[in-house]
Formats: C-alpha cells, sequence, structure tokens
C-alpha cells in the first residue's frame, strides 16, 4: 500500500480511532501473519518505488 492523496486521511483516521479505543481500555487486533505472496509483491513494489527514486534523481 503506498501512501498517498487519495488514501492518507483515511489510513490516518483509522490510526486515530485505534488509539481512541487503545486508550478507553480496548484491544485491538494485530495484523496477521505475512505470507509468501505478500512478500512477493512487496519485494515488487520496492524495487519499482527504488528504480522510481533512482530516475528522478538522474533527471535531477
Amino acid at each position: 500500500m503506498r501512501y498517498d492523496e487519495s488514501n492518507i486521511d483515511k489510513l490516518l483516521f483509522e490510526r486515530f480511532l485505534g488509539k481512541k479505543v487503545r486508550r478507553g481500555g480496548g484491544r485491538t487486533k494485530g495484523p496477521h501473519k505475512r505470507d509468501a505472496a505478500q512478500d512477493t509483491a512487496f519485494v515488487c513494489a520496492f524495487g519499482a518505488l527504488l528504480d522510481e527514486c533512482c530516475k528522478n534523481e538522474k533527471d535531477m
């Protein structure tokens, strides 16, 4: 998941709600363990992000 203008408000609001629940004594579930497909997707997305950053740096 990339953090950009289209989803940052939603993500920050979810973070705020989780904090509010925890302060009130509630518990929130943590994330599930990653599987192999998610690891592969992360490697591909991270590689693409690095390529994009390197390309932008060369253009400067």
